[in-house]
């Protein structure tokens, strides 16, 4: 072997250990990314909440602030990569929609909610995870009142920043949709329901 060959064989063999590296590093780096992405919460929030209803939405003459309730939500979830994501949810509050106690009540409702990141459909997952991100989000699941329990919707979108590790304040807007008779009158339209504007914490866990 002359030492042409030698040094041919030589780069060779360089240009071989640097293609590995880069791979290795590239796929590092792509799991690393994914990581990023990849996590379960536990999510937390409160806030009003408007019935609609069938006097709420159509009576000119009923005052709109005696349909104004509150809601309480926590929820547990995990985002599986940069896009999609689903939570447990469990919203719990009280319904009101006129001044006599049949139209005030409790309720609550448990919903399988899928999650999509609006905010990161539109960046590079390269970039990570940034402070601001918007979701959209819907899922079935059952509602309950004194009336009954009836199979109910909700869907919403959701505003998240991170004020510190692991930790972002959310605001969502949300309608969960019911059976007519959740508030225990059957006026022949389509639902019944409630507005939800919540203001929250969620915790994620590692990363």
């Amino acid at each position: 072997m002359n030492y042409k060959t030698i040094i041919a064989a030589a780069f060779a063999a360089i240009a071989v250990s640097f293609g590995a590296n880069a791979q290795e590093t590239a796929s590092a780096k792509s799991a690393k990314t994914e990581n990023q992405f990849s996590n379960w919460y536990v999510l937390v929030q409160g806030g009003p909440n408007y019935h609609c209803a069938e006097r709420t939405l159509t009576d000119s003459d009923f005052k709109k602030a005696d349909a104004i309730g509150g809601t309480f939500s926590v929820a547990a979830g995990r985002n599986f990569d940069n896009l999609w994501g689903a939570r447990l949810h469990v919203l719990a509050g009280n319904t009101r929609g006129n001044v006599t106690e049949a139209y005030n009540f409790g309720h609550f409702g448990i919903y399988a909610e899928a999650t999509f990141n609006v905010a990161n459909a539109f960046r590079d997952k390269e970039e990570g995870v940034k402070p601001f991100n918007a979701y959209v989000l819907a899922g079935p699941g059952i509602t309950h009142s004194k009336h009954g329990t009836f199979f109910g919707v909700n869907a919403g979108v959701q505003f998240s920043y991170t004020v510190a590790n692991n930790l972002d304040i959310n605001l969502e807007l949300s309608l969960d949709a019911t059976s007519d008779k959740f508030n225990g009158v059957d006026y022949k339209v389509a639902t019944d329901g409630h507005i939800n504007t919540l203001i929250g914490l969620r915790y994620s866990f590692g990363n």
